[in-house]
């Protein structure tokens, strides 16, 4: 199961994300993604590239529509991407699909509900 990571401000949730997915500290993943930079919001191929540097393996090079997918039938951990329902939320959410758990892990906690729009699953090479 992944370890929950909370978000620590507003614009940090790729960061706690891939923090979930890769077992790595918030610290960890922030420089893997930012390095010595700016932080703020991600994009999706920002995230990508960190979960890579950690080992993972994203299943897809982009963020997949979920359609008519089920996350419960999913072999592997997932990025999620989608929008917390409230209004002070940014456009872009990210969280963790937990794949042992079948839950949604939301870096950001469950005091908003938050709407899953797209995904890319993340393989782990033993």
């Amino acid at each position: 199961m992944l370890k929950w990571i909370y978000q620590r401000k507003q614009t940090d949730c790729g960061v706690a994300a891939v923090a979930m997915l890769c077992d790595a500290t918030y610290d960890e993943a922030k420089a893997a993604i930012f390095g010595d930079g700016r932080v703020g919001i991600t994009s999706s191929g920002e995230l990508l590239a960190a979960i890579r540097e950690f080992g993972g393996r994203p299943l897809s090079e982009r963020c997949i529509a979920v359609a008519d997918t089920h996350l419960p039938d999913l072999e592997n951990h997932a990025l999620l991407k989608g929008k917390l329902l409230c209004e002070e939320s940014e456009p872009v959410h990210w969280a963790a699909w937990d794949c042992q758990a079948q839950a949604i892990r939301d870096p950001y906690g469950f005091d908003y509900p938050f709407k899953v729009t797209h995904f890319v699953e993340i393989a782990w090479d033993e």
